[in-house]
């Protein structure tokens, strides 16, 4: 594929997805402009590493795993301090996660910012992992390879 083509690919890409690439990183690294900044460097090493993607595979795992990746070396860089997960972590962690589509604003918005909180109190692979298992759906066969 030469470089005019892959360029057509990746816009395409961005425009398909950076949105979810943008959600994932601000929700593993909590800062929307080290988010935003971690987004553009998702597509830019999609764009170097585009001979590597398959094509008869689905394309946003594989943005995941990149996003993921970048994330985190963000944060080590960062140096972020580890917080301890608390018990409210382990319980909300233990919980299959979903949509909340249907259920009553009242239950699910006080929910919902619990696990935001909970999930601002993990270390940085841990959320990762339960993010993309729980809010994306990943089975651990598809998450584990990220950090093997």
């Amino acid at each position: 594929m030469n470089d005019s083509d892959r360029h057509r690919a990746v816009a395409a890409a961005y425009a398909a997805h950076s949105d979810d690439v943008y959600r994932l990183a601000y929700a593993i690294l909590r800062d929307p402009d080290d988010a935003l900044d971690a987004t553009q460097d998702v597509f830019v090493r999609a764009f170097e590493q585009w001979h590597r993607y398959d094509p008869q595979r689905p394309l946003r795992p594989w943005l995941h795993a990149i996003t993921s990746r970048l994330a985190l070396d963000r944060l080590r860089r960062r140096r972020v301090r580890r917080l301890a997960i608390p018990a409210l972590a382990r319980q909300v962690a233990a919980q299959p996660g979903g949509a909340y589509a249907g259920r009553d604003p009242a239950v699910t918005v006080p929910r919902h910012e619990s696990i935001e909180a909970v999930l601002a109190g993990l270390q940085p692979i841990p959320r990762a992992a339960v993010l993309l298992r729980h809010r994306y759906g990943y089975d651990y066969a598809e998450i584990a390879p990220y950090w093997a």
